[in-house]
């Protein structure tokens, strides 16, 4: 009898209201089976990060566009492997470990390799980079799109990403290793934006509006009781039973009528064999042909002649094997020409 609405069932499986006596963990199981949540969240926010288009050459000396990330946080530079596959760049193997935010391991680097990064503006302003090599390096930049009037005041420069308020991946970090070589001495501050100027073009940072969106979030969890309950049931349930096929069937029959136990409890079974020899073929004029093969090679090299025999004549000593009595062999007619060579 439940002690908290006196229905027919167990306390803990109880799903009413609970009093302020109860304890959290009776709480907790009280609550329904399935739980499902919404949560609609409008964006209105993003910032833009300094992005920039450059050109990298592959492996055959081609320019390829690239879009990058300028991180003055990270202690070294990266590139996407995907970007690293396109690119058709030879890697080098490196043994070495990449931490983020509170320490904890980012993902395996695959190597490392060396870039030729130029400006689309002006490809004598290059810098060579060695990069490691990761599976993603981040997100999507920006979660949403940002309106295209937010850089109508930076018109009059040299933009490195025109499209720096679209969403986009990123195929190659640099880092603090390679931010002097980069930034160059020019800045703007203009209706809470930041421009820099770097050798790739003007680059733009800072929080802005985003396009309004919604993200819709769904959860749904299920109560851990009613759960075992459910894989009780599912254990107690009597599965189908798949019927043998006619060689399980005399698999096993061939077991039960022939299996024993020895004097140490190990169990023993013969062998089985098909009532039918027909598939075999007829084997013996294959057998006397490859003994007189033998016999050839035997003649022509002594001293493997007298190994073999050497080695069957242990055989026989040891027990291993043993001659067939010509009573119990098995042949209408075997006509053999051979050398007496034994």
């Amino acid at each position: 009898m439940c002690k908290i609405c006196t229905k027919p069932h167990n306390t803990i499986l109880c799903s009413e209201d609970s009093n302020d006596s109860k304890s959290d963990s009776q709480t907790e199981n009280e609550l329904p089976s399935i739980s499902c949540n919404n949560a609609i969240v409008p964006v209105t926010q993003a910032v833009l990060l300094h992005t920039a288009i450059v050109y990298v050459k592959d492996i055959n000396g081609i320019s390829q566009k690239c879009r990058l990330l300028i991180d003055s946080a990270s202690q070294g530079s990266f590139i996407r492997e995907s970007c690293v596959n396109l690119l058709q760049l030879n890697r080098t193997k490196v043994n070495i470990s990449v931490d983020g935010l509170s320490s904890r391991k980012v993902g395996r680097v695959a190597g490392t390799v060396k870039l030729q990064i130029a400006s689309q503006f002006n490809k004598n302003a290059s810098i060579t980079v060695d990069a490691l090599i990761m599976p993603k390096i981040t997100y999507e930049i920006l979660q949403c799109p940002v309106d295209a009037s937010v850089l109508k005041t930076f018109k009059q420069l040299q933009l490195a990403d025109v499209n720096c308020h679209q969403p986009g991946l990123i195929d190659i970090l640099l880092g603090a290793d390679v931010l002097g070589e980069i930034m160059l001495s020019g800045h703007l501050n203009i209706s809470g934006l930041t421009a820099l100027e770097s050798i790739f073009g003007w680059v733009i940072l800072g929080k802005t509006k985003g396009i309004s969106q919604t993200i819709i979030s769904n959860h749904a969890s299920c109560n851990a009781v009613e759960f075992e309950l459910d894989k009780f049931w599912q254990l107690e349930e009597i599965s189908n039973i798949k019927p043998y096929t006619q060689k399980e069937t005399a698999c096993e029959n061939h077991f039960i009528e022939t299996f024993s136990r020895d004097s140490t409890g190990r169990f023993a079974v013969k062998f089985p064999f098909r009532e039918s020899s027909d598939e075999l073929g007829s084997s013996g004029d294959i057998a006397i042909h490859r003994l007189h093969q033998i016999e050839r090679r035997f003649a022509k090299n002594p001293t493997l002649f007298n190994e073999c025999h050497k080695f069957m004549e242990d055989y026989l000593k040891l027990g291993h094997m043993e001659l067939i009595p010509e009573n119990e062999i098995d042949v209408i007619e075997l006509r053999v020409e051979r050398e007496e060579t034994y």
